[in-house]
Order: C-alpha cells, then structure tokens, then sequence
C-alpha cells in the first residue's frame, strides 16, 4: 500500500500544474495608441474594444513579459 501516498501527491500536484496552465492560457488584451497603453471603459471586452477605437487605439493582445511572473502562479518549489 505504499503507492497509494504517491499516488494522492502525484494527483494533488498535477491538479496545481494544470491550474497555473489555465492561469497563463487566459488572454490579455490592451488599447494601444501611439506605443502607449490606454485606458478604456467597459464590462464586456467587445464594450472596451469599441471605446478604444473611439479614442483612436488599436485593440490588440497583450505582450507577455515573460520577465515578470504573477502572484500565485508559479509552480516552483
């Protein structure tokens, strides 16, 4: 029965991986004009696409920093 104690760690650490995967594959997208952010209004994203092309912004995804990591979702020991 000394697989079944691996078997509970192995799960439990796979169902964190696979959280910070979900976490990471969530896209970001920003209003760009002129190489800088700006801020737009919304609740929906189709609502903030459409106020940032009003204010003469480009509605693309967001470069990832890869540099920077997010708070809780890392995987490191």
């Amino acid at each position: 029965m000394r697989t079944l104690p691996f078997a509970v760690f192995a799960l439990v650490c796979g169902l964190g991986l696979g959280a910070s995967h979900v976490a990471q594959a969530k896209e970001k997208w920003v209003c760009m004009k002129e190489g800088t952010e700006i801020k737009v209004k919304g609740k929906k994203p189709k609502d903030k696409e459409k106020d940032c092309t009003s204010q003469g912004g480009t509605w693309e995804k967001a470069q990832h920093d890869h540099e920077k990591q997010e708070s809780g979702t890392g995987g490191s020991w």
